[in-house]
């Protein structure tokens, strides 16, 4: 006996297979239903909408001279900024007076003494036409673990406190004609060598443009060390110092010279 299929609706089904009909037709109705999401975004895109033109309002009604004033302060920021003045005051060094003690990572400074003269005949200086020498006179320690030089080399190690194109002792604002000479305070020859924890007076004495004394106080920048390890020669190892950020500007009161 042939049986004969026609068309069968959801009525006459059975509640299960009507069940799974629905289901898929939702299934290949792939478009959501957005209308209740819409309707809860609707007051707050509302509610923005009324805070930017609040927001704009209140900027249109701004009184004229407060947009002068406005462009008069961004105009000298921009000077300022271009001129590096905002630059010269966040680096402004520490400042200290003589008789101080600076300390560093690597040196202990502190200025004893400090005068402008034309000679130093213990030591057969004299300055050229147009020049003068500045001696400072200075107690210093060394804070490391080895000997070091002052204006020399020591084991190995090249301090660069004095006679550097970047010198961790630095006259400020003066620019030394030629290099400085140093010698120890108490006046003994040789070469002058700060051994670890012992304290001594060192002297330095730097030519300078005569100029240098239309003041009546001179400045000591006292720099910290960056330190580096390289090889040179023969794979042999030596340390350098550099100087890096200013640890303090020592301000000296100094006496004149005929």
């Amino acid at each position: 006996m042939k049986r004969v299929l026609g068309h069968i609706g959801f009525a006459d089904r059975d509640p299960l297979d009507q069940q799974l009909a629905r289901f898929r037709l939702k299934r290949r109705d792939p478009t959501p239903d957005l209308g209740p999401l819409i309707e809860q975004a609707a007051p707050l895109l509302k509610i923005e909408v009324e805070i930017g033109s609040r927001w704009a309002r209140a900027i249109a009604d701004l009184p004229h001279w407060f947009w002068v004033a406005a462009a008069a302060v961004a105009a000298l920021l921009i000077v300022v900024i271009a001129t590096g003045g905002l630059a010269q005051a966040l680096t402004e060094p520490r400042r200290v007076d003589a008789g101080d003690e600076v300390r560093t990572g690597q040196l202990s400074v502190t200025v004893l003494d400090a005068e402008f003269t034309r000679e130093v005949e213990s030591k057969y200086l004299e300055a050229d036409d147009g020049e003068v020498l500045l001696v400072i006179t200075l107690a210093m320690e060394n804070l490391t673990d080895h000997p070091i030089g002052v204006g020399t080399t020591a084991d190995r190690i090249d301090t660069n406190l004095v006679n550097h194109d970047e010198p961790l002792l630095d006259p400020a604002g003066v620019k030394p004609t030629d290099s400085a000479s140093v010698w120890r305070a108490d006046g003994s020859a040789g070469q002058v060598y700060l051994q670890p924890g012992v304290p001594d007076e060192v002297t330095i004495a730097w030519p300078v443009p005569e100029d240098a004394m239309a003041g009546d106080a001179v400045a000591l920048d006292v720099h910290e060390a960056a330190i580096s390890t390289g090889a040179v020669l023969l794979s042999s190892r030596v340390v350098t110092w550099r100087a890096a950020d200013i640890a303090a500007r020592i301000v000296i009161p100094v006496s004149g010279t005929s």
